[in-house]
Order: C-alpha cells, then sequence, then structure tokens
C-alpha cells in the first residue's frame, strides 16, 4: 500500500454516523460512507509523526486505495500539513492510514574534509614562517 519510501503512522476509522428520530420516537442510526460534497477533518498528530516530509494520507474505501495529497485529485480531495496537524478535505469515509517520509539528515562529511585540508594548509604555512625565521636567526645576511 505505501509508496516506496514511505513510512505507515497512524492509522484511523473515519465515519459518519447519522442519527435521527422518528416521529414514534424511535432512535435510528446509519453509517454515511460518501458526501456530496468535502469535509474537513482535523487530525492531531502525535509527536512522533511531526517533523517528517512528504506526508500523504491513504484511504481505503470500497475496496480501493486512493492516495490524498497536498494536490486536490479530480474531486477536490486533498490534505493540509501544518506542524502539529493534518486536515484531510474528503467526501468518502472509511480507513484512513497516514504515510510520510523520514527527514533528510543532511550529510557534512565534505565540510569535515574540508576543515582538515584548512588546518593541515595551515599548519604547513606556520611551521614554513617557523622554519625561516630560524634560518634567518642562524644565518647571518650576506650583507653584513
Amino acid at each position: 500500500m505505501a509508496e516506496s519510501g514511505k513510512t505507515l503512522g497512524l492509522a484511523l476509522d473515519i465515519q459518519i454516523i447519522k442519527t435521527t428520530e422518528t416521529s414514534g420516537g424511535d432512535v435510528e442510526t446509519s453509517i454515511i460512507n460518501e458526501l456530496d460534497s468535502l469535509v474537513t477533518i482535523y487530525i492531531p498528530l502525535q509527536s512522533s509523526l511531526q517533523g517528517k516530509r512528504d506526508y500523504v494520507v491513504y484511504r481505503i474505501h470500497n475496496a480501493s486505495i486512493d492516495t490524498l495529497t497536498t494536490s486536490a485529485n479530480i474531486y477536490g480531495e486533498s490534505i493540509e500539513v501544518f506542524n502539529d496537524h493534518l486536515l484531510v478535505h474528503a467526501r468518502n469515509f472509511s480507513d484512513y492510514v497516514i504515510g510520510y517520509s523520514e527527514p533528510q539528515t543532511s550529510s557534512l562529511w565534505w565540510l569535515w574534509i574540508l576543515l582538515v585540508l584548512l588546518a593541515g594548509g595551515l599548519g604547513y604555512v606556520i611551521y614554513r614562517q617557523q622554519k625561516r625565521k630560524e634560518t634567518d636567526a642562524v644565518e647571518p645576511s650576506k650583507n653584513d
């Protein structure tokens, strides 16, 4: 189900339950699986799901898997990503799973190599200057 490189996080069963009372006083409930218009669902992200990247929401509805992204699909369904929550704009209701990618760690190995080379170069320059001073101090000037 998950795209390559995606980690699956929180799984939710999102339902709309309609409750009506008949004229006789009886209560009837029914599950609504689909609406004609979009509903916005606020999903708080637990701390372990915050700070990720490339969030998607997979929806399993009527035996098919749809991927909701920050770009709206043909029905206008999409997600919005915030630091501590997602907003899901959807019109079908069933099982939802949040998918994400781990943040990329910046590789700074090249910076360490550069620092070592600079330190080595600086050390060599200091060494050469010190040797030149020692040589100048030991050898008298030819003009004397």
